[in-house]
């Protein structure tokens, strides 16, 4: 690897990028080109490597030449971030990637069903009661990796920041012409953004924070997979958020989740707790 910087030489680490990932993609030797087809997969480590599972159709190209050439080369990537640096000019991609080689072996009816389990596994749905009538009509094959190697690009920045700017110009504010940027981040690595949206009924008006929050539950995520938040503006003073902006926040964040307040020129991090000591929230 001409980057050596930037591999990941710790196996752990390797199967965990794989883990996050959704599409793997196996290129099989086919004459004077490679046969690339992306699949869904799942992950199963045996003798500290991984074994990917996949299935499809009982017929296609890909048998007909799995079964002339059962080797097999595979990629997979995630934590795709775009990185704008305004202020600074500077734009760079993040990412996780993995690519290895390995041979497939067919599996036979017996082995089908444990095989699937795994590759609901991968996306957090092994306990999906799928149709079993369908396991006959459906071709499971595993790729028995012998050797990979794993990548990553971080931008050492405060991309939490960054993001809550860059999403100020998505705003939607014809009647204040005052726009908020904020960002969720999150603790698998991922960041949501969102902005004001405002409406001719002012009150129906959305601010970026409850954009934000609101984009980052409706993912499925809650309170305690949110690590921090940024809201930002390009007012000439610290904007902080409106009352009902807080006492939404205050249900949906944990007390002592760090809230970065900034605009081009200062900044200042406060809790949730210390933006709204005494909110009316649910207990139990």
């Amino acid at each position: 690897m001409r980057r050596r910087d930037r591999e990941i030489t710790d196996k752990q680490d390797i199967l965990e990028v794989m883990r996050k990932c959704d599409v793997c993609r196996i290129a099989l030797h086919d004459g004077d080109y490679p046969y690339i087809v992306p699949l869904n997969f799942g992950l199963q480590v045996e003798n500290d490597m991984p074994v990917l599972y996949f299935h499809g159709a009982l017929e296609g190209k890909k048998y007909e030449l799995i079964e002339k050439d059962n080797r097999a080369s595979f990629e997979m990537d995630c934590g795709h971030q775009l990185i704008l640096d305004k202020a600074q000019g500077n734009c760079a991609m993040e990412y996780e990637s993995v690519i290895g080689q390995g041979y497939i072996e067919m599996l036979n009816e017996e082995e089908k069903y444990e095989a699937l389990r795994i590759l609901m596994k991968q996306y957090r749905r092994e306990d999906f009661p799928f149709n079993e009538k369908v396991i006959p009509m459906t071709a499971v094959f595993r790729l028995r990796v012998e050797s990979m190697t794993g990548k990553r690009r971080t931008k050492k920045s405060n991309k939490l920041k960054i993001y809550a700017m860059n999403a100020i110009d998505n705003a939607y504010a014809p009647y204040s012409d005052f726009k908020v940027g904020a960002c969720v981040e999150l603790t698998d690595g991922q960041y949501i953004t969102g902005s004001n949206v405002e409406n001719a009924s002012y009150g129906l008006s959305n601010c970026a924070e409850r954009s934000a929050i609101f984009a980052a539950y409706s993912r499925g995520y809650r309170k305690e997979d949110i690590k921090a938040m940024a809201i930002t503006t390009h007012a000439e003073k610290l904007t902080m958020p409106c009352g009902a902006c807080r006492q939404v926040l205050s249900e949906l964040l944990l007390p002592d989740t760090p809230i970065l307040i900034a605009n081009d020129k200062e900044e200042k991090i406060l809790t949730m707790r210390e933006l709204l000591p005494y909110s009316s929230v649910k207990t139990t």
